[in-house]
């Protein structure tokens, strides 16, 4: 009992002083965590923007122009979502595939719009072309994508497809 009263009166002086000053050690544990949150972000982005060198050569007005206009994203049309069977014979495989397409201009992407049946015809005869070893390899979905890219853009007149994308991608 006496060991509790004198731990007490330890305890009381030490909360007592932390009170005199003001310091709440609950506010005191919060600010030294965003203290150090707030170094390491800044050290973060110091790295990123301070740290490329400047001994890179620059880029020519023409290259520089060409960079801008490929970094900009045209106008994106969604396809459609579908669902086919893989080629592999003798199994039933099944791929749903969600399909849309980034076009150079709107105009292209009304010329898309006009075209959806023929559109959708060459998206579902690549899909269905392709076997389960092909679709599940990264390769294989990236040369799914430029096939459709390139059979589609036989039949534009307007415009391009710059981009093809997977909104969603699953087989079994």
């Amino acid at each position: 009992m006496a060991e509790e009263a004198a731990k007490g009166e330890k305890e009381a002086p030490q909360k007592a002083s932390l009170a005199r000053v003001g310091l709440n050690p609950g506010i005191l544990i919060l600010g030294v965590a965003l203290l150090f949150i707030a170094s390491m972000g800044s050290a973060f982005l110091a790295v990123t923007f301070l740290g490329r060198s400047s001994a890179t050569p620059k880029a020519s007005a023409p290259a520089t122009e060409e960079a801008k206009k490929a970094s900009q994203f045209g106008p994106a049309q969604e396809i459609g979502s579908f669902t086919v069977n893989l080629a592999d014979e003798g199994e039933r495989l099944y791929l749903k595939a969600g399909v849309a397409v980034e076009v150079s201009n709107a105009e292209a992407g009304a010329e898309l719009t006009s075209r959806d049946p023929q559109v959708k015809d060459i998206v579902l005869s690549v899909l269905s072309s392709r076997t389960m070893a092909e679709v599940a390899k990264p390769e294989g979905r990236e040369a799914v994508k430029k096939e459709i890219r390139d059979r589609i853009n036989r039949l534009l007149t307007k415009g391009k497809v710059r981009n093809v994308f997977f909104t969603e991608f699953v087989f079994q």
